[in-house]
């Protein structure tokens, strides 16, 4: 498992309300954003393997419905993924019953 998928599964198993609410034009689910932020220096890194980490997570867990944008700000540098309530319980589902070897 990547350190991506490891982040989705943990904020969704190990925090207490899971990942983010949103509400969207009357469209419920969660919003969960991946990236870095400015350091010390004034300088962002970026990681390039998150957009791919994430598609192969929605791909590995048959996610359909969801929405990935750009966070490209003076500040931070990343994704968002949005998927809606239904898929986002489907997976919490998933998860707790999934070995993680």
């Amino acid at each position: 498992m990547n350190c991506t998928e490891n982040l989705l599964r943990r904020r969704a198993l190990d925090s207490t309300h899971g990942w983010t609410k949103t509400n969207v034009d009357g469209k419920h689910g969660r919003v969960i954003a991946l990236g870095n932020n400015v350091n010390c220096n004034g300088e962002v890194m970026e990681n390039m393997k998150i957009k791919d980490d994430l598609l192969n997570f929605l791909e590995k867990y048959k996610v359909d419905n969801y929405e990935i944008n750009r966070i490209e700000t003076d500040y931070t540098r990343g994704y968002e993924l949005i998927i809606n309530e239904n898929e986002y319980n489907t997976l919490v589902e998933v998860f707790r019953t999934t070995k993680i070897f």
